[in-house]
């Protein structure tokens, strides 16, 4: 019985002993990595130093080339700036001219509109000037120009006018006068008259003309009356005067007289006029007119 005890007295210490031993190793661990830890903080951290040896010609070379490159790139450095300079200046220069350029079209397009609006303007005015002048210089030829009327009129044997009829064996004479009523002469005067046997009374005449009957151009003064010479000089008979009477049929006398005035203008007379029963002459509905 003692001897268990003790046995198990003896175990018990050598539990104990073993972890004192323990906690004592533990301790040495650790005071040992703490002095470790220490120990390489205080020392510094070892530098490698190698040294390569290379020969002397393929350094000299290799510099040589890195300074070719260094100036290769400086020089392209250089050249690229002085690009971005020029490019700048002629950049500069274009937005000049054409901020220039654009003042002179707007200069250009405005005295352009003003010289547009001078020349309407002044065209307006000459326009007007002419029409003013060719106003006053058209109412200067109508005032002064010749004015050629013709008026148709029977005549006796005796060689004055008369107003009626004549009898049965009596001679019939119609003669027309041409009066020249402007302030000018009537130059260049042709003359076609004519006359137109009985024609139903709802009939005209042709009014068809052929060569003057009075040849040579003629001049007739102003304010001058001119008698040419007769266009119907026939003795009345009685059937005639029955025709003239029964008003269905019409003794027709009509002409034109063609003429210039002093202005150098053409002008044309028309007439035409048929005879009454009542004696003398009708004007006809047409071909009667001067310009």
């Amino acid at each position: 019985m003692d001897y268990l005890t003790k046995l198990s007295d003896a175990l018990r210490s050598l539990g104990l002993l073993h972890g004192d031993i323990e906690k004592i190793g533990s301790q040495i661990e650790t005071a040992a990595s703490e002095y470790k830890t220490n120990r390489q903080k205080d020392q510094p951290t070892p530098v490698v130093n190698a040294v390569l040896h290379r020969p002397q010609a393929e350094i000299d070379q290799e510099n040589s080339r890195a300074a070719r490159h260094e100036t290769r790139d400086t020089n392209r450095l250089r050249l690229e700036t002085w690009g971005v300079v020029v490019g700048a200046i002629v950049a500069f220069a274009t937005l000049g001219q054409l901020y220039l350029t654009k003042r002179a079209v707007n200069i250009a397009a405005i005295s352009a509109d003003a010289a547009q609006k001078g020349a309407a303007a002044s065209q307006e005015s000459v326009s007007a000037t002419r029409q003013s002048i060719e106003s006053s210089v058209n109412a200067i030829q109508l005032d002064q120009r010749a004015w050629i009327s013709a008026s148709i009129n029977l005549w006796n044997d005796s060689g004055k006018p008369m107003m009626e009829i004549p009898a049965a064996g009596q001679p019939l004479i119609v003669r027309i006068s041409y009066k020249n009523s402007g302030k000018t002469p009537a130059l260049h005067v042709k003359i076609f008259a004519r006359r137109e046997g009985f024609i139903a009374s709802d009939k005209f005449p042709s009014f068809e003309y052929g060569e003057s009957k009075y040849g040579s151009p003629t001049t007739i003064p102003p304010d001058s009356n001119v008698v040419m010479d007769d266009v119907i000089t026939r003795t009345l008979v009685q059937s005639d005067r029955d025709k003239i009477f029964s008003k269905d049929w019409r003794l027709y006398v009509h002409g034109r007289v063609a003429y210039d005035d002093v202005f150098g203008k053409a002008h044309i007379t028309e007439f035409c006029s048929f005879l009454r029963s009542g004696g003398g002459y009708e004007l006809c509905a047409r071909h009667n007119g001067m310009n």
